[in-house]
């Protein structure tokens, strides 16, 4: 990854990190990821959503009792359910 980029991105990271509330810094965030994506789709296929509800499910099979791994879970459940994960349909 471009070294610019890479600092943007982990600046924003930053950012996001500080204040999830503050629209402006994720908007930024999402921009970012989303050139980051771009410029590296032709090497590399981008993880889609069927990918992180299999990584997320095997968390949870590996530690039920870890509430991360369950919220991770139910956030990505609760994409597909609010339409907002496109791959999902």
């Amino acid at each position: 990854m471009e070294s610019m980029l890479r600092q943007q991105i982990q600046a924003a990271c930053d950012d996001v990190h500080r204040d999830p509330d503050d629209r402006a810094a994720c908007d930024r965030l999402h921009r970012l990821l989303t050139a980051a994506t771009a410029n590296r789709a032709e090497v590399e296929q981008p993880l889609n959503w069927h990918h992180l509800v299999r990584m997320a499910c095997d968390e949870v099979y590996d530690a039920p009792e870890d509430p991360e791994a369950r919220h991770r879970l139910l956030l990505l459940l609760a994409a597909r359910g609010s339409g907002t994960c496109q791959s999902a349909t």
